[in-house]
């Protein structure tokens, strides 16, 4: 059996009770008896322990929360904790509470999936028999820095950076490393900091005093894991100041273009940015405006989908036409519009219409029929398929309105369902607008 020995502070009110639900209680946030319910003398300092087997290779997946009245009133933030058990006699785990950080932005999918970007790794089975598990919540690296350790002594670099430790990121802003308990001997002194990938050089030691790894804590138990979790990085002077540019797709016309920005043309844009360190590009909504077909639905902000992408802007010179003639008669009008000083949104939206139409007449029928557009058409179609049919229910009675479409003024999904089973000129219809999605899907994530 592995004995999990949890400790954590957190200062509670009256009444108030720390709790650890996880995957290894089978928790009823209603019944009592089916979380762990923490110990505390003084209602800062919690403990409590469990045992479970040893030969576990699953991870122990758990979490803390504020128990009062008969129910949850408080969980802390973040995903749920991770330990792995198998071959381990003892955990002792030190946990920190995981509180919403004032720079929630950090948590955006700009800093994110952008500007902070990490490849996270995988939580795995610890290397050695007597472990130090250190865990770190620190969002403020740079996708061209890293997180480090540097300590007193040669085991921790003896505070050059070129020689510290790096720790993983195991989840968004969340960083973590595995020490040899053996290697060390006695209490040392250690600190975090941010360092350049390139050349390991110094942007941010933390704030305040140095930290103490208390190796005189840790038991001779030759299979014991000793946590320290939830540790958070302390850089109260962090700001931070981007640069980049604003324009709309519309406006980013290249020589290849058809009279308007496309989604290829974006591309070009981005590594434009990139050259020159910026470190976004921000554009107006690009989802679908089409209600009337018109110069009226260049305005960006009427758009018909939160969901669907603009169709307008699909490159066309990325397709060839089988009827040749068509190809270059639709290239020589491309052409010319985007000569144009002005955006002409009529003419191209009536161009790259009726090239898509012959487009979908050749390879539709193919291309649907491709795993690709099945995992597309399967994970999009809780969106997809009412936008198929607005698109439909639009042309048939032009006019986007839709409280003047009879009896289908009224979302009925099983009603519109048989009306394309039955009706194949219907079904045709709203198969080219989920063709037409498909391929601006596919055009926006190439890379």
């Amino acid at each position: 059996m592995t004995a999990i020995k949890f400790n954590i502070d957190y200062k509670t009110e009256w009444g108030e009770e720390l709790c650890i639900a996880g995957n290894f209680l089978k928790t009823d946030k209603k019944n009592k008896a089916s979380y762990l319910v923490l110990s505390t003398q003084n209602g800062v300092s919690w403990f409590g322990e469990i045992n479970l087997p040893s030969t576990s290779s699953k991870p122990v997946e758990y979490y803390y929360f504020v128990y009062k009245d008969g129910h949850e009133i408080r969980k802390e933030e973040g995903p749920d904790r991770l330990l792995f058990i198998k071959n381990k006699s003892e955990i002792v785990v030190n946990d920190h509470w995981k509180d919403q950080l004032s720079l929630s932005y950090l948590y955006t999918s700009v800093f994110t999936e952008s500007v902070f970007k990490h490849k996270l790794c995988d939580f795995t089975p610890y290397r050695y028999n007597k472990s130090i598990l250190l865990n770190v919540i620190c969002p403020y690296v740079k996708k061209n820095e890293k997180l480090v350790i540097l300590g007193e002594g040669d085991l921790l670099g003896n505070w050059v950076s070129q020689n510290a430790f790096t720790l993983s990121p195991v989840h968004l802003g969340e960083w973590q490393l595995e020490l040899n308990a053996a290697d060390f001997t006695e209490d040392t002194l250690y600190k975090f900091a941010i360092v350049n990938k390139s050349d390991l050089s110094i942007v941010h030691w933390e704030d305040g005093e140095n930290r103490i790894l208390r190796i005189s804590g840790i038991s001779s138990n030759e299979k014991e894991l000793y946590v320290e979790s939830g540790m958070l990085f302390k850089y109260s002077s962090f700001q931070w100041k981007g640069k980049g540019v604003a324009i709309p797709l519309f406006s980013l016309r290249t020589n290849k273009s058809s009279g308007i920005g496309e989604y290829l043309d974006l591309k070009k844009m981005i590594d434009w940015a990139a050259e020159t360190d910026q470190n976004m590009v921000q554009i107006l909504p690009i989802n679908d405006t089409n209600s009337s077909g018109t110069w009226k639905d260049s305005y960006p902000y009427s758009s018909i989908s939160i969901f669907a992408l603009n169709p307008i802007y699909l490159s066309i010179n990325e397709f060839t036409l089988q009827n040749k003639t068509k190809l270059k008669s639709y290239l020589s009008k491309a052409k010319k519009l985007n000569k144009l000083e002005a955006l002409d949104y009529e003419q191209v939206f009536i161009l790259k219409n009726a090239f898509l139409r012959d487009l979908f007449s050749e390879e539709g029928a193919e291309v649907m029929q491709s795993e690709e557009y099945i995992r597309f058409y399967e994970k999009n179609r809780t969106w997809l398929f009412p936008y198929l049919c607005f698109s439909y229910l639009r042309d048939r009675y032009k006019t986007a309105y839709f409280k003047d479409w009879d009896i289908y003024s009224t979302y009925q999904p099983e009603v519109l369902e048989k009306l394309i089973k039955t009706d194949p000129q219907v079904q045709n219809e709203t198969n080219f607008y989920a063709y037409l999605q498909f391929l601006a899907d596919r055009q926006l994530k190439s890379p």
